[in-house]
């Protein structure tokens, strides 16, 4: 079996480092916005399932290919009585979990949904042994998550050590006075087997509670809706204005218009409108859902200073197209208030129909490269819109990608089947959203060829409709290499004090190794992956060394990533910057230091430093490494190229010696 790492961890990560500074030469956007008010530090997995098997790998999971037997997904009767519950819990990685969940009745048997972290809708089937009792038998099936993750149902064992013990029924008590479900074991909502513990994700300290009044639930379309394809096209504020666009189904059912797939993190979820004339109407409010369990997204028009609004498209009657009215259309984590809240700031949409005709499209764009331990992932976008914004055809789009190399050589890249095994043709064309969930995502693909020498990466669109074939722009892309940072030879090196304050509000006081060489500093044991790894920092003013951006902090062992010192400077992934002050005895962090993960140009962190972060000046001799000799012969100092690894003087292309980089001719 074939698995890349791209670990649960990764994905968690997606959603845990975004800020956004204010951009106030934009009229409609005065409010200022913090992503940082609702992010999380992601705990790690303490299930007993590898991290790396959930999400994203290459292959099914062992779990799911061994599995004893497969139950009958757990399906309530239709005619059950209905009600809304509140479950609270906490997860096996710590986090406190509230969610809205449904409640069915039908005799002494009682239905409840929610109990799966990672399949929400998933019902399991209990039954009622006395008054006060409930018991769940283990082993129900949750359902498949991401089409290759059996999940089932149980508890925790109240003894055992956790290996291949097998799981129990789940008993509850049920308080009828205050209509509550109340679980006192630890319970498996997400287990890898039918019959024994193997967890994805479990629950403690869970409750189950009647929630009284009006419930706020997401919009459920008629089961007889009829939908088409339109292309949805927008500004996003978030992303200096960067032109967005994917696809929506739009259903038209009497005067009621219903929209799914605005919310690209919910992309089952709908919103409604109500049609008068020309004009569409949609509420301000609508629940989206919750989004990894943690946060409502709601659905809201936003003026761009304070305050909230129907949203309203208005009818092109030439076109039938959807176009924007005064307001922005905002995803927001509260229903009636903003703020520093918005997720999601979209300006100048346009929602149109797709009609088959010659027609040149939009650039895709290129959004970051995901250095792996796994191989290197080129992310991007491939805009559903042509030049002028109206929608493509998505079977006739497809994409190329182009490489610079340091000579200057421009050239298309070619996927072969002897590197990308799943494929059964060499191609340089891809068909859009082409997968075959090993190298290739919709939105991703894997850098199996060897690309050290490349300097930039290209992307370009081609659309064939209307019987004509017609190529857009190349969007080109810098890389910006991690940077591997060799120890310091032949010098004093220093135990100095670190004290600060992580991003989390947390104190820290701890010691870092120190090396001053010229205009060069050294520190040892910043990052939390590796703590032997070494960054460097160079004078560029009398008081202040900079760090690059990207310098390699080695590989976490817990989190299976890739690490990276950067920088963040207003809301904007910059170098490092350290601060001198020789009165007061103390290196000074001048901007945000971040542990940063995967990503050398994009925050994606593990942890963060705040500014005034301080290094003391003086240290105690480390006898541990200042007796190292220092090798002067530069024929004979060691070669890595930019991923780290031992090259010899033969390698070709961009290398690092003594820690700088130079071609290699």
């Amino acid at each position: 079996m074939r698995i890349k790492t791209f670990t649960l961890m990764t994905l968690a990560l997606l959603v845990s480092a975004f800020s956004f500074a204010q951009k106030p030469t934009l009229d409609r956007s005065a409010v200022a916005v913090d992503r940082h008010a609702f992010s999380q530090k992601v705990e790690n997995q303490k299930g007993n399932l590898p991290l790396g098997q959930l999400f994203m790998g290459k292959g099914k999971s062992t779990l799911s290919q061994n599995a004893i037997r497969r139950a009958e997904i757990v399906t309530p009767p239709s005619d059950g009585e209905v009600e809304y519950f509140k479950l609270v819990g906490t997860t096996n990685r710590g986090e406190a979990v509230e969610r809205t969940v449904k409640v069915l009745w039908d005799g002494d048997d009682v239905y409840i949904s929610g109990l799966s972290y990672y399949i929400e809708d998933a019902f399991v089937k209990g039954t009622f042994t006395s008054d006060t009792e409930v018991t769940f038998a283990k082993g129900q099936f949750m359902g498949t998550y991401g089409g290759t993750y059996d999940m089932y149902f149980g508890a925790y064992p109240a003894s055992g050590d956790g290996t291949n013990d097998p799981i129990e029924d789940v008993v509850t008590t049920y308080d009828g006075e205050a209509n509550a479900f109340n679980f006192t074991q630890t319970v498996i909502g997400d287990n890898g087997y039918p019959d024994k513990v193997g967890y994805y994700s479990s629950w403690t300290s869970l409750s189950i509670t009647k929630i009284e009044g009006e419930v706020d639930l997401p919009i459920e379309p008629p089961t007889d809706l009829v939908v088409e394809k339109y292309s949805y096209s927008a500004k996003s504020y978030f992303d200096d204005n960067a032109a967005v666009s994917y696809m929506v189904n739009v259903g038209f059912y009497g005067n009621d218009v219903y929209i799914q797939g605005i919310c690209q993190e919910l992309p089952d979820a709908w919103i409604k409108g109500t049609k008068d004339g020309n004009t569409i109407t949609f509420p301000a409010g609508q629940l989206l859902g919750k989004y990894r369990s943690k946060y409502d997204f709601w659905f809201v028009g936003f003026d761009g200073n304070s305050t909230i609004y129907d949203y309203v498209l208005t009818i092109d009657p030439e076109t039938g197209d959807l176009l924007e009215g005064d307001y922005a259309l905002v995803i927001n984590i509260y229903k009636d208030k903003i703020d520093k809240s918005i997720w999601t700031f979209h300006y100048g949409v346009k929602i149109s129909k797709i009609v088959d005709k010659a027609a040149t499209p939009a650039s895709p764009s290129i959004s970051n490269m995901n250095w792996g331990i796994s191989g290197d992932m080129l992310e991007f976008t491939i805009n559903v819109v042509d030049t002028e914004g109206n929608g493509l055809v998505m079977d006739k789009l497809s994409y190329k990608l182009w490489y610079e190399d340091t000579d200057g050589n421009k050239a298309p890249v070619k996927f072969t089947t002897d590197l990308y095994k799943e494929i059964e043709a060499d191609m340089e064309v891809v068909p859009y959203g082409f997968t075959e969930n090993y190298d290739f995502y919709e939105k991703s693909v894997y850098l199996n060829m060897n690309h050290d020498n490349w300097v930039k990466i290209g992307m370009q669109s081609i659309y064939a409709g209307g019987g004509e074939t017609h190529e857009s722009e190349i969007a080109w892309y810098e890389l910006s290499w991690p940077i591997q940072v060799a120890a310091p030879e032949g010098v004093t090196v220093t135990v100095n004090e670190f004290k600060g304050t992580d991003s989390n509000g947390n104190a820290v006081n701890t010691t870092v190794k120190v090396a001053v060489v010229g205009d060069d500093i050294y520190i040892q044991g910043f990052g939390s992956a590796d703590p032997t790894a070494w960054i460097k920092g160079t004078k560029t003013a009398p008081d202040t060394y900079t760090f690059a951006k990207g310098q390699d902090l080695g590989v976490s062992n817990s989190y299976k990533c890739r690490c990276f010192l950067v920088g963040y400077t207003d809301g904007v992934v910059t170098d490092a910057i350290l601060k001198v002050d020789t009165e007061t005895g103390v290196y000074t962090f001048g901007n945000t230091w971040v542990d940063n993960t995967t990503y050398t140009d994009k925050l994606y962190y593990l942890y963060q430093y705040t500014p005034g972060c301080t290094i003391a000046i003086e240290g105690t001799p480390d006898t541990g490494i200042n007796n190292i000799k220092t090798n002067t012969n530069a024929e004979n100092a060691l070669l890595y190229n930019l991923k780290g690894q031992r090259v010899n003087n033969s390698y070709k292309g961009l290398v690092i010696m003594n820690g700088k980089k130079f071609v290699n001719k």
